[in-house]
């Protein structure tokens, strides 16, 4: 073990940190100083000391930096978050101190992440160089506090899930009770007998207005054929991206799904482009947000970072984006389809996430594929 007398001289503030002895704790005033000490008995003699066992005296330095900048913390900071430099700063004013060089840590930033790990602190990365610092209250009082406001969270989140239990279970008695009305009516038409004529007397405003017949429902609807068009600016738009692709020798049954799924894709949803046949690959992997959706299946999406560069894709290449705890998602599938909620937890076990619908005050875990980040 290193002397705690011989050695130890106060540091010149105007002196240089190469010119510091960690193993004798001395520090020299220039580069002659340092070589005269380097070549003393008691030099050779402390780093044959620290060659016979350099785990223990690495451990020993890096123990006692620990020590000091928690002190340094804990006393001058109190339990406020700071910065790791300003806490630093603070330990190099004691002259005496152990340098960070002389430990088993190459950078204050790896220093910090390591207490972290430990529980000591807790911290937060602010670059590479720096993160913040906050000591960790153990106290009773803290201690009884963190269990009450668990204990809080626990029952609320137990309240949602019965409520939304609940819901479901109502929900599936009225559709069972809608089920049977229906049944007594379809009886109810069986048993007339001969077809049922109407007629309907009415006449369009104008030649632009044309009947329409939806055969599923048996009715007739006057709708305007302009009603019936996209927007001039985003057709354009459809029209320019199908010619860039046709261009490039993409045709649009190469752009759309032959085996199609339900449709998934809603606008203003955040996606990752999964298309490594696109532009040699270009945007694989990239980010968009889709700006308007063609024949349910294609998708006009908007590179995000890029100056408005959009691109012209099916939906079989494309994949949902999940946000941060407390980000805003929309559903993408079921009869919620299409509602703004928040995601309150991720579930990597099986895949799938809470998602809460705040107009609704109803909580849904859907999978990954059921929902999206919304582009604000």
């Amino acid at each position: 073990m290193y002397s705690q007398t011989y050695g130890k001289q106060k540091a010149s503030k105007n002196a240089k940190l190469k010119f510091y002895c960690q193993m004798c704790r001395k520090q020299c005033l220039d580069d002659d100083g340092f070589r005269c000490h380097t070549s003393s008995d008691h030099h050779m003699s402390m780093m044959r000391k620290y060659h016979e066992n350099p785990e223990y005296y690495m451990e020993l330095f890096s123990q006692d930096f620990q020590t000091a900048f928690l002190t340094v913390l804990k006393d001058k900071f109190k339990f406020a978050k700071v910065s790791g430099n300003e806490v630093y700063t603070e330990l190099i004013k004691n002259v005496d101190h152990v340098h960070l060089n002389g430990t088993k840590w190459t950078l204050l930033n790896e220093f910090l992440y390591d207490i972290g790990q430990q529980g000591i602190v807790k911290y937060e990365k602010i670059n590479d160089h720096d993160g913040y610092v906050q000591m960790i209250d153990k106290s009773l009082a803290a201690i009884k506090k963190k269990k009450e406001l668990d204990k809080k969270n626990k029952a609320t989140k137990k309240q949602l899930i019965d409520k939304h239990i609940q819901l479901q279970v109502d929900k599936n008695n009225n559709q069972e009770d809608l089920n049977h009305d229906n049944q007594e009516e379809n009886q109810e038409l069986q048993e007339i007998q001969g077809p049922i004529s109407f007629e309907l007397n009415i006449k369009p405003k104008n030649d632009s207005q044309l009947p329409i017949l939806d055969i599923q429902e048996e009715r007739k609807v006057w709708i305007d054929p302009k009603l019936e068009k996209p927007p001039k600016k985003i057709d354009n738009l459809y029209q320019k991206l199908k010619y860039q692709n046709e261009k490039q020798g993409i045709s649009l049954a190469d752009v759309t799904s032959q085996e199609k799924d339900d449709a998934w894709i809603i606008k203003n949803i955040v996606v990752k482009i999964k298309d490594d046949k696109l532009q040699d690959g270009k945007f694989l992997d990239k980010k968009g947000w889709i700006k308007e959706v063609e024949g349910d299946y294609i998708a006009i999406v908007e590179i995000i970072g890029s100056k408005k560069q959009t691109i012209l894709i099916d939906q079989k290449n494309l994949e949902t984006v999940i946000p941060k705890i407390g980000g805003k998602v929309i559903i993408l599938n079921g009869v919620h389809r299409g509602k703004i909620g928040k995601l309150e937890s991720v579930h990597q076990d099986n895949f799938s996430g809470s998602v809460y619908i705040e107009n609704e005050d109803l909580c849904l875990e859907a999978p990954y594929e059921d929902f999206s980040k919304l582009n604000e």
